[in-house]
């Protein structure tokens, strides 16, 4: 399995896998959502769900379309997204060495 592959490599070589679904403008089905996480969990791998992230902020200029951020969007999630990598990367104790 890839992700073991992974998983084995970031150990072996003292890196922090952080994985993340991205928003989407309507998350049909949350099936896939739940199961991604199981799967991070089974693996140990620290795993954000962005998906429904605006789902609460109607901004259409947000979306390129209902799977993309536009410009905008992307921008402001980006400054979230990093905001949540410095905490992870931050309580993570590879930090201190």
């Amino acid at each position: 399995m890839y992700l073991k592959q992974i998983t084995d490599f970031c150990t072996q070589n003292g890196k922090v896998l952080i994985l993340f679904t991205s928003p989407v403008y309507k998350d049909s089905c949350k099936k896939d959502n739940q199961a991604m996480s199981q799967l991070m969990k089974k693996h140990n791998i620290t795993y954000y769900d962005f998906t429904d992230y605006f789902e609460n902020d109607d901004n259409i200029d947000y979306w390129r379309d209902e799977a993309h951020l536009s410009k905008k969007g992307a921008d402001k999630f980006s400054l979230i997204l990093a905001d949540a990598l410095k905490r992870e990367l931050k309580n993570n104790s590879c930090e201190s060495k």
